[in-house]
């Protein structure tokens, strides 16, 4: 698992945490505790070491944080007097319940929600891909809702091919663009559609680079921006910008194609003293350029991020209460 994490086999918040939390089940299943020894603590020993390699391979997002966080607190309230076998088929089913929950029922609350939000003869703008946005879609053009779609596009994945080709195989009509052309097509634009990997406590939306830009742009021109994001990625963290936190991605993405690296000059970058290159995979979008979160809570404004966070913290904190 990591190794497919690490070479972008597994991409996308959700996907890379369902994988994970699949494989901590697998963990939890084989583990055998010691002899005169609680369940509990020497569990959460066992997987911290196999958070730690997952770690090393490639940096946890906000969101997966906020997941280990939630599994560690479920395995501290383990109660130490039920049976081994017992205790370890109620982490597994807790695991379950989180991903059916707070991720699959989820992401259908936020398809029917952000569904509300089309009109017909919307031109909608999406950056990059999203998982989440890109059902939104195809399941609203299954409504018989007639809008078209303008796909934007940057980065040296260039994820939102795949994103396209997908609606365009839904018979979804669509446009697709590079990001340099942003101010160009955004005079026609009724609505922008984001995906998020996390939303912070100041209601700051972290997500793929180029975001930020595909938002501020959209506030210039005066259409709206919906950010699509499940409440598991909201995070209690703040951050005023892109620089303190971040994941580097590998600086060769950024080298043009082996076609086009004899007549580069960046095919030597490596042998300049001076240069470096820096490929961040993340920017923030300040609250002041978002109109609204899409949750499965509902259709919320940023600002309300903070009421959400103080919410799950509550239900977390729970089933320890009840005890």
């Amino acid at each position: 698992l990591g190794l497919k994490i690490s070479d972008s086999v597994v991409t996308g918040t959700n996907a890379r945490c369902v994988a994970k939390l699949r494989a901590f089940q697998k963990v939890i299943t084989d583990f055998v505790c010691p002899p005169a020894k609680v369940l509990s603590r020497e569990l959460e020993t066992a997987l911290n070491q196999q958070i730690q390699y997952l770690i090393d391979c490639r940096p946890q997002s906000m969101a997966m944080g906020n997941v280990i966080k939630w599994l560690k607190l479920r395995v501290g309230q383990s109660p130490p007097h039920l049976p081994e076998e017992t205790a370890k088929r109620q982490l597994c089913a807790q695991i379950d319940t989180f991903v059916h929950e707070r991720i699959v029922l989820a992401d259908q609350a936020i398809i029917m929600n952000l569904t509300s939000k089309i009109a017909p003869g919307d031109v909608l703008m999406v950056y990059s891909r999203a998982t989440v946005v890109e059902e939104a879609l195809m399941y609203a053009h299954k409504q018989g809702i007639e809008f078209r779609v303008i796909v934007v596009d940057a980065g040296a994945r260039n994820e939102g091919r795949e994103m396209m080709r997908r609606i365009d195989q839904a018979g979804v009509r669509c446009t697709y663009t590079q990001l340099h052309a942003l101010s160009y097509v955004m005079s026609e634009v009724s609505k922008v559609l984001l995906g998020a990997s996390a939303m912070l406590l100041n209601g700051t939306l972290v997500s793929r680079a180029g975001t930020a830009l595909v938002a501020m742009t959209a506030h210039e021109f005066g259409a709206p921006v919906l950010v699509c994001c499940e409440t598991y990625k909201f995070t209690e963290r703040v951050y005023l910008d892109s620089i303190c936190y971040n994941e580097l991605g590998d600086p060769d993405e950024l080298v043009p194609g082996p076609t086009q690296l004899a007549s580069s000059r960046m095919a030597d970058w490596r042998d300049i003293p001076q240069l470096r290159l820096l490929n961040l995979l993340y920017d923030v979008t300040p609250m002041k350029y978002l109109t609204m979160v899409v949750t499965e809570a509902g259709v919320i404004p940023p600002t309300s991020v903070p009421v959400i966070v103080r919410e799950d913290a509550a239900r977390a904190q729970l089933p320890a209460a009840q005890r």
